[in-house]
C-alpha cells in the first residue's frame, strides 16, 4: 500500500506556514531562512517515508513560492525578482526533501527477524542465516531482493559465498 500525505493534512501546514511568514516577514532573512529550513526539516522527518516523495517535493515547491511571495512584499512592490531569490537559495539554501523513513526495509527487517527468530539454535543455523540477513537487508531495494533473504529461500551455498 503507498502511502501519501492526506491533502487536508498538507493544506492545513501550507496554511500555517503562509500565516507563520506572514507576521514574521519583517524579521532578518537569516532567520526566516534558517527557521524555514528547520521547519521543512522536520516536515520531512514526519512525512518522509517510503512512497512520499511526490509530496514532500510538492510542499517543498509551495514553501518556496510562499517564501518568495512574502519576501516581496517587504518592500516596494515588485522589487524582489525570481532571480535574486535564486541568489538567496544559494547563500541560505533549504535542504532538499527526502525520504527518511524507508518503511519497506523497516518492514522486511522486522519480518525477516521474526521469521529466523533470535539466532539462537543448536544447530547455529539461525545464527548463521541471521547474521546473513543483516549483513543484506540494507542494500536490498526490491520485494524480490528482500525475498531472497527469507529462509526458504536461502541456500546453504548463498551463506557460504559471503
Amino acid at each position: 500500500m503507498k502511502r501519501k500525505t492526506v491533502s487536508k493534512r498538507l493544506t492545513t501546514k501550507l496554511k500555517a506556514y503562509k500565516d507563520w511568514i506572514k507576521a514574521n516577514r519583517v524579521m532578518p532573512t537569516a532567520w526566516l531562512m534558517q527557521r524555514t529550513a528547520a521547519k521543512l526539516e522536520g516536515h520531512y522527518a514526519y512525512y518522509g517515508v517510503t512512497d512520499n516523495s511526490r509530496s514532500i517535493g510538492n510542499f517543498a515547491h509551495l514553501v518556496k513560492q510562499i517564501l518568495f511571495k512574502w519576501l516581496n512584499r517587504r518592500g516596494k512592490r515588485g522589487c524582489y525578482t525570481w532571480e535574486k531569490f535564486q541568489k538567496l537559495l544559494e547563500r541560505h539554501p533549504l535542504p532538499a526533501p527526502r525520504i527518511k523513513v524507508n518503511l519497506l526495509s523497516a518492514k522486511a527487517s522486522a519480518t525477516v527477524h521474526s521469521l529466523i527468530g533470535d539466532g539462537q539454535g543448536p544447530t547455529g543455523w539461525n545464527l548463521v542465516l541471521h547474521h546473513h540477513v543483516l549483513q543484506h537487508i540494507g542494500g536490498a531495494s526490491t520485494v524480490e531482493e528482500i525475498e531472497a533473504l527469507l529462509p526458504w529461500n536461502v541456500t546453504l551455498s548463498k551463506l557460504q559465498e559471503g
